[in-house]
């Protein structure tokens, strides 16, 4: 790394930014942007602030390092930001009943797109 690599390094670290978060924004392998902060942990931030109220955060000594000063503020940030979650349980499958093709998130065994094919499927087995 060269002193301006450097310094951006240690700048995106001060505002909270994960060294894998570093790493894609600054194209510096994250191996070397990790064993840089090993070497220098006076670097270290040792206060962040809350990513929604701005409040310091104290950070624990070998814990990971928080973003949110409480669950409050955790569940009110990520409300507010739904586009920066990643997504990526979704399932393509196809209905047992009528045949459609429906996505689900997290549940690659759904059988059924909506409850009432799910009840019509039970109407039929029993008739």
């Amino acid at each position: 790394m060269n002193d301006k690599e450097r310094n951006k390094v240690i700048k995106l670290r001060n505002q909270g930014v994960m060294p894998s978060e570093i790493s894609k924004i600054t194209g510096i392998k994250i191996e070397t942007i990790k064993s840089y902060f090993k070497r220098h942990k006076n670097l270290l931030p040792k206060n962040a602030t809350c990513k929604y109220c701005g409040k310091t955060i104290v950070s624990i000594r070998g814990k990971k390092n928080k973003k949110f000063c409480s669950d409050k503020c955790r569940m009110a940030y990520w409300n507010s930001h739904p586009e920066l979650i990643n997504r990526q349980a979704y399932y393509k499958l196809t209905c047992e009943y009528c045949g459609k093709e429906f996505l689900s998130y997290g549940n690659q065994r759904r059988k059924f797109c909506s409850r009432e094919c799910y009840k019509k499927s039970l109407r039929k087995i029993q008739i």
